[in-house]
């Protein structure tokens, strides 16, 4: 895998049961991670940008980037529990 195919990796790997570890591009953001509680509101996490730590079971929302909504290919690889919504 080339350089810039690897920036554009995506992954999330639960850590252990009290953490899920989220990995983003370093290069740029794609967009804001925010956290959804039981009563629908959300609460801002901060930039999908490199690797970010949530707790495990939680909601999470990624509202992407109007450039990063173009290409979802750094996507694929985040599982597909690890994101509750995304929102385009």
């Amino acid at each position: 895998m080339d350089s810039e195919s690897g920036d554009l990796l995506v992954e999330a790997i639960a850590v252990n049961a009290q953490e899920k570890v989220l990995t983003f591009p370093e290069g740029r953001s794609l967009g804001v991670l925010y956290d959804i509680d039981e009563s629908g509101a959300s609460s801002l996490i901060g930039e999908a940008q490199g690797t970010v730590r949530i707790g495990a079971g939680r909601q999470i929302e990624l509202k992407l980037n109007t450039g990063s909504s173009g290409d979802l290919t750094p996507l694929a690889a985040v599982d597909p529990d690890a994101l509750h919504v995304i929102s385009l």
